[in-house]
C-alpha cells in the first residue's frame, strides 16, 4: 500500500468519526450542558453504581442527548451519563428524549459539590425548615434574592431541597444547595408548607437586626459558609495534630491589620447590638483575640506570604514564611485566609500561591476559611478580568471543599461597597461588616 493510499483511508476514517461524534445538539432542541466543577466522570447508566466512561471538567460544554424522565440525570454526546446539578443546561430539554426512567439525585464522584441534602442538619440552618420540589424544567440558584445575582449552579424539575428562608419581599426562596446556601425565585417550585413560616435570611445593614441571620445562633446568610460534616471533622480533627479548638488564626493584607480588625473586639470597640449570642464565640476564642497575627501586614499578597524574607525574624525559623510560622506558633485550629488586594500585579500566580496555603493547612489538620475581598483591584489595575480573584476563591473552596467566607457578596448593599475612595482600603462600614462575618463565619464552625 503506497503512503498516499494509507493518508487517504486515514483521512476517510477520521472523517467519519468526526460525523459520528458530531455534536446533535441542533436536533435536541440546542439542549447544551456546561460544567461549573473542577472535575467529574461520566458513566455507562444514569447511575453512581454505572462503569465511569469518561472524565469532563470546568466549563466544558457538551451537547444533551438524552436524560431521565426527572432531568436529574443527563447523557453528555452519547458519551455518558452526568448527574445535572453538576452543570448548566442552555436550550430546551424537553426535546430530548428520555432513554431512561427517573433516578434519585445521590451524591456525585465530583469532589466539588455535595448532592443536595434531603434533610438539613439542625446545627446549620436554625429555625423553620420546608421542602421546596422544584415544578419548572430547569432554573438558576443565585448567590443572592435577584436576578441580576451571579449563577452558582442549576436545579432541574423533579428535584427537592431544604428551603431554610426566603426574601424580605417573599419572591426568592433560599434553599440548601450542596455546601453551600443559594436562591431560587418562588415560582419555580412548590413549597411543603407556608412561604410565611421561613425566616427572613437577606441582608440588613449593620446595626439593624430585623432579619433572622442577624440574631440567630448560627448565620443563615448566604455570604456565611455552610459547615458540612467533612469540614467539621477536619476541625475537629485538629488537637490530634497539637491544634487547640479555641484558637484561630488570621492571614492577610492591609484590610485585616489587628487595628482595623481583631483588636477592636479585644479592646470594646465592636458593637454587639443585635448580635450578642456572638459574644460567646468570642468567649470560646478569646486567646486569639489576644494577640496580633504574624501574618498581617499592609502590602502583604499571596506570594510574600509564603516567603521566608518576609517572615518575623524573632517568631520565624529560617525557612517559614509568614504564613507557616503563624499556624504554627498561633496553634490555630482554623485560619482565615483574607489576601488579594495585594495581588493586583502578580494575579497570574496567585492561584497557586492559594493552593499552597489551602495544601499546607490541610496537610496540618488546620480549617483553612476562604474570605473573597470587596475589591477588584486586579482587574482595574492589573488588566485581570472583572472579579477574577474572587472566582478563583469560590472555585478552590469548592475543589477542596473548604469553607468559603463571601465578603464580596456580603459587602455589595453597603455604601461604595464598604471600600473608601481609594477603592481598595474598607471603610468604617466595611470593617464592621468585615469583623461580624468572620464572628458568624466562627460561630458556625464551632457550635454544633
Amino acid at each position: 500500500m503506497t503512503k498516499l493510499n494509507r493518508v487517504l483511508i486515514l483521512t476517510v476514517v477520521l472523517a467519519g468519526l468526526a460525523l459520528r461524534r458530531a455534536p446533535s445538539a441542533a436536533a435536541n432542541g440546542g439542549a447544551t450542558f456546561k460544567v461549573i466543577v473542577q472535575s467529574a466522570f461520566l458513566r455507562g447508566g444514569p447511575s453512581l453504581d454505572a462503569p465511569r466512561v469518561f472524565s469532563v471538567f470546568y466549563n466544558q460544554v457538551y451537547p444533551v442527548t438524552g436524560r431521565t424522565a426527572d432531568n436529574s440525570w443527563l447523557q453528555l454526546d452519547e458519551i455518558g451519563w452526568i448527574w445535572s446539578a453538576l452543570g448548566e443546561v442552555k436550550g430546551d430539554l424537553s426535546a430530548v428524549p428520555v432513554l431512561a426512567g427517573s433516578a434519585a439525585p445521590s451524591a456525585p464522584d465530583s469532589p466539588s459539590v455535595p448532592a443536595p441534602s434531603a434533610a438539613a442538619d439542625s446545627s446549620t440552618t436554625p429555625g423553620v425548615m420546608l421542602k421546596m420540589t422544584i415544578t419548572a424544567k430547569s432554573a438558576f440558584v443565585r448567590t443572592a434574592p435577584t436576578a441580576s445575582a451571579a449563577r452558582s449552579g442549576s436545579v432541574f424539575k423533579g428535584q427537592t431541597y431544604t428551603a431554610v428562608g426566603r426574601s424580605t419581599d417573599a419572591q426568592w426562596v433560599q434553599i440548601q444547595f450542596g455546601n453551600r446556601l443559594g436562591w431560587v425565585w418562588i415560582g419555580v417550585g412548590k413549597l411543603s408548607g407556608d412561604l410565611g413560616a421561613l425566616a427572613v435570611t437577606d441582608y440588613v445593614a449593620p446595626g439593624e437586626t430585623n432579619n433572622a441571620w442577624a440574631s440567630g445562633t448560627s448565620s443563615t446568610a448566604p455570604w456565611i459558609p455552610v459547615i458540612t460534616p467533612y469540614m467539621r471533622a477536619v476541625y475537629e480533627a485538629s488537637p490530634q495534630a497539637g491544634h487547640s479548638l479555641n484558637l484561630f488564626a488570621a492571614v492577610g493584607d492591609c484590610n485585616s491589620e489587628s487595628q482595623v480588625y481583631l483588636q477592636r473586639v479585644r479592646e470594646g470597640r465592636f458593637s454587639f447590638t443585635g448580635h450578642e449570642e456572638l459574644r460567646a464565640t468570642v468567649d470560646f476564642f478569646s486567646q486569639s483575640f489576644r494577640r496580633d497575627s504574624l501574618a498581617t501586614y499592609g502590602g502583604f499578597n499571596s506570594g510574600s506570604i509564603l516567603n521566608p524574607d518576609w517572615g518575623n525574624p524573632t517568631w520565624c525559623q529560617r525557612a517559614e514564611g509568614p504564613f507557616d510560622c503563624e499556624l504554627r506558633v498561633s496553634q490555630a485550629s482554623i485560619v482565615f485566609i483574607s489576601l488579594g488586594t495585594g495581588d493586583q500585579y502578580i494575579w497570574r500566580s496567585s492561584e497557586a500561591n492559594y493552593r499552597a496555603m489551602i495544601e499546607y493547612a490541610l496537610q496540618h489538620s488546620i480549617l483553612p476559611v476562604l474570605v473573597t475581598k470587596a475589591d477588584s483591584v486586579e482587574s482595574v489595575q492589573g488588566g485581570a478580568d472583572p472579579d477574577y480573584l474572587n472566582g478563583v476563591l469560590r472555585r478552590l473552596a469548592q475543589e477542596y471543599q473548604i469553607p468559603l467566607l463571601d465578603f464580596w457578596l456580603a459587602s455589595r448593599n453597603l455604601p461604595n461597597y464598604g471600600l473608601q475612595r481609594d477603592g481598595f482600603h474598607l471603610n468604617e462600614d466595611g470593617i464592621y461588616l468585615h469583623i461580624l462575618v468572620t464572628l458568624q463565619t466562627l460561630d458556625a464552625i464551632w457550635r454544633r
